[in-house]
């Protein structure tokens, strides 16, 4: 391989590391300033570790270098340093993020990613959440009493929630404006992590729930800003709370759980956007279109969401088109002529 492939190679990732820390996670994934500080700090760690330990150095970083064994040489070099399991495992999630955000720029890095989700993690994960069956969810929602107010207001919350397969954020988000109820084809507009706006249409009973629900409680001025899910206590123009949100699925969830016992008793307003996804995938619906609808930003974390099978994978794989290499701006970023300062010089 010639120097100036080399070159070519190391500026491309250099200036993805750079694109990813500086603007991607931010606009795309998180909205946490710690979150983002951690995705710096691991690839900062982790080009340290690089230029110490494998010699690496601005005109020789390329693709092997994100592999695992690479990867896995890092983990122990952290512990050497006196990381706790806990930080080891905060630094992987953060350097994968990068290595996912890799793949979906090019088809040539998707080995990258794979490789590192298999590596194990120093500390137990938490368990998945799991769905519940279609019997499971008829129970819940034949708990609230209609004929009060708090039993439409939380009738309407479950029945949206399930039908749309949202997250509870982005439900408790929703105004009116967002919701289309006049359409020929009814929909909500979700705006999703990283302020990714989606529309997921609504089915006929959750769009009569909706409607009936909407004017009864908010009446022929509709004020466009206004929550669906308010504060009581601060009204309309402030969303109600994920704490009041999930009181309010416990009290229903208790209740269902005493003629449906697959109801767990601690369960969480997600597992209803996982039952819809889930119920989808038994429909028959492809995978493409439910990660569409789920709001996933790769198909990847879709498939890993539903536990789909490696076969189930190929197929799905099958379906989409290979992305095209995007030009990469050219930049040589070595201001003290460390890999560090290549690759986050600013």
């Amino acid at each position: 391989m010639s120097m100036t492939k080399i070159k070519n190679e190391s500026i491309e990732l250099a200036n993805h590391i750079s694109f990813f820390v500086y603007s991607y996670a931010e606009s795309q994934l998180t909205e946490s300033k710690h979150t983002i500080k951690n995705y710096r700090i691991a690839l900062e760690s982790y080009l340290d570790y690089l230029s110490e330990c494998c010699g690496v150095k601005p005109a020789t970083l390329s693709i092997k270098d994100f592999e695992a064994n690479t990867i896995r040489g890092w983990i122990t070099w952290l512990k050497g340093k006196g990381n706790s399991n806990a930080t080891c495992d905060v630094r992987l999630s953060s350097l994968r993020a990068f290595l996912k955000y890799l793949e979906e720029k090019n088809i040539k890095y998707l080995h990258l990613y794979t490789q590192a989700r298999e590596i194990k993690r120093k500390n137990k994960t938490k368990p998945d959440i799991k769905g519940i069956s279609r019997e499971g969810i008829k129970a819940l929602l034949a708990v609230p009493d209609q004929s009060t107010p708090t039993g439409r207001r939380d009738i309407v919350f479950m029945t949206v929630m399930y039908g749309t397969a949202c997250r509870l954020d982005e439900l408790l988000s929703l105004q009116l404006k967002n919701i289309h109820l006049d359409s020929k084809n009814p929909y909500v507009t979700f705006i999703g992590k990283g302020k990714k706006v989606r529309t997921v249409p609504l089915l006929p009973k959750a769009s009569a729930h909706l409607e009936k629900y909407i004017e009864t409680v908010f009446g022929q001025h509709k004020d466009p800003e206004a929550y669906l899910f308010y504060s009581r206590v601060k009204g309309t123009h402030s969303k109600m709370s994920a704490t009041a949100a999930e009181k309010l699925i416990t009290k229903n969830a208790l209740i269902a759980r005493r003629s449906c016992n697959e109801i767990p008793e601690n369960f969480h307003p997600h597992q209803l956007r996982h039952s819809k996804a889930t119920h989808w995938l038994e429909d028959g619906m492809n995978i493409v279109q439910i990660s569409t609808l789920l709001g996933h930003s790769n198909l990847e974390t879709t498939m890993i969401y539903l536990g789909v099978s490696t076969e189930a994978k190929r197929e799905a794989m099958a379906t989409l088109e290979d992305e095209k290499t995007a030009t990469t701006e050219k930049k040589w970023r070595n201001k003290d002529g460390s890999l560090k300062s290549f690759c986050l010089g600013r």
